[in-house]
């Protein structure tokens, strides 16, 4: 799970995160980004019930929130986002997920080249949380 401090909770945020965003698409993702005025960074993430089963979208959110743990170093501070898996997301390995969302974050600007560009103030620490086992 990602930290509290990296998480949009409220339902005001999220729609203000749609209503104000610009929505960068893939077949299996849909990222929508909010500027902000401060350095932090907050995620939400959505599957729906077209993703499939209550077992298939929360396996989706968690291979998500996997993927934004891992890329949470090299991204650029200032940010709402919202990512919507879709449909085409089911029986998706964490790899390609995680390629999927960090092409769409380059794509929207929010991602860094490399991991040591830049200072670390986002990293969660090494990647890892407690209870979460790598894949």
């Amino acid at each position: 799970m990602l930290p509290r401090q990296y998480r949009l909770r409220r339902q005001r945020d999220f729609k203000e995160t749609y209503r104000n965003s610009r929505r960068y698409d893939d077949r299996d993702l849909s990222l929508y980004v909010r500027a902000r005025e401060d350095e932090k960074i907050r995620m939400g993430i959505v599957a729906g019930k077209k993703v499939g089963s209550s077992v298939e979208r929360n396996r989706a959110k968690r291979l998500l929130r996997a993927a934004c743990r891992e890329l949470m170093s090299r991204m650029v501070p200032g940010f709402d986002a919202i990512i919507v898996a879709r449909r085409s997301h089911r029986g998706k390995k964490l790899a390609d997920v995680q390629s999927r969302l960090e092409r769409l974050l380059q794509e929207a600007g929010r991602l860094r080249a490399e991991a040591g560009a830049g200072d670390s103030r986002q990293s969660l620490g090494g990647g890892e949380c407690a209870g979460c086992s790598s894949q």
